[in-house]
């Protein structure tokens, strides 16, 4: 019968749990070509309608004229 020794059995779960580890971690990792273009395009999609946005805005800034309000004098 083998004999192990608590040392032994300390390395042996942490070669095992760096293992598992590293599994779950690749696992979670490997996202799909597909996935990966489709969420650059959402992206893209999205920096596309918020520049659209800011140039519509800065449009509208410079639609509308600039008037001072007008201040009241300070004598009576």
């Amino acid at each position: 019968m083998f004999r192990f020794t608590i040392r032994e059995l300390v390395l042996l779960t942490l070669v095992v749990a760096m293992g598992v580890g590293w599994w779950i971690d690749r696992r979670q990792l490997a996202v799909p070509a597909a996935d990966y273009r489709r969420l650059k395009a959402d992206e893209l999609q999205r920096v596309a309608r918020s520049a659209e946005f800011f140039k519509e805005l800065r449009a509208s800034f410079k639609a509308q004229p600039v008037t001072q309000p007008q201040r009241a004098s300070p004598l009576p």
